[in-house]
C-alpha cells in the first residue's frame, strides 16, 4: 500500500516516551521531536554505567573524528584503563557501540553478562546508549558548524 506521508505524521507514536533534548538545528521540525524521543529512550542505558564510565565514553566519542581506528583494537584497553575492572565490560560495549559497532562480539557480550547483567533488555539499553552517544556527537558537530565554531 502506498500513500503520501507528511513530515511528522508518525509523531503520535512517540507519545509517552520521556523526551531528552532536541538539537537547536532541528527546532520547529518533526526531527526535533523524534530526536528528543530517541535521546530520552536511550538515556536509561547510561544508568547501567558509573559516572566515570559515562564521562570516559563521552570524552572518547567527543575526540573521535570518525576515522577508522587501528584494526588491532589497541585503542580500547587504553581507553578502559582508568576504570575499575568491574566497570570495564559495560563501558567496552557502550564504547564499541558508539565507535566500532562491528567489533561487538560474543566475548564482549559474555563479559557483560558475567558481570551480573544477564538481562537482554539491559544489554539492548546499554548498546543503544552507546550508539546514541555517537549520534549526539554528530548532532553537536552539526550545531557547531552551523554556529561557525
Amino acid at each position: 500500500m502506498q500513500r503520501e506521508l507528511a513530515p511528522g505524521d508518525s509523531l503520535p507514536l512517540l507519545d509517552g516516551i520521556a523526551a531528552g533534548l532536541a538539537p537547536a538545528w532541528a527546532t520547529g521540525t518533526p526531527i526535533a521531536a523524534a530526536f528528543a524521543a530517541l535521546s530520552g529512550a536511550t538515556a536509561p542505558g547510561g544508568d547501567l554505567l558509573s559516572a566515570a564510565a559515562r564521562e570516559m565514553i563521552y570524552a572518547r566519542v567527543a575526540r573521535w573524528d570518525g576515522a577508522h581506528l587501528p584494526p588491532s583494537g589497541s585503542w580500547l584497553p587504553e581507553a578502559l584503563a582508568g576504570l575499575p575492572a568491574a566497570e570495564q565490560p559495560g563501558a567496552r560495549l557502550a564504547l564499541l557501540a558508539a565507535i566500532e559497532p562491528h567489533r561487538i562480539d560474543a566475548t564482549a557480550v559474555a563479559a557483560w553478562c558475567a558481570s551480573a547483567h544477564s538481562d537482554d533488555a539491559e544489554l539492548v539499553r546499554l548498546i543503544a546508549y552507546g550508539a546514541f552517544t555517537a549520534v549526539q556527537r554528530i548532532a553537536d558537530a552539526i550545531t557547531d558548524a552551523a554556529a561557525g565554531r
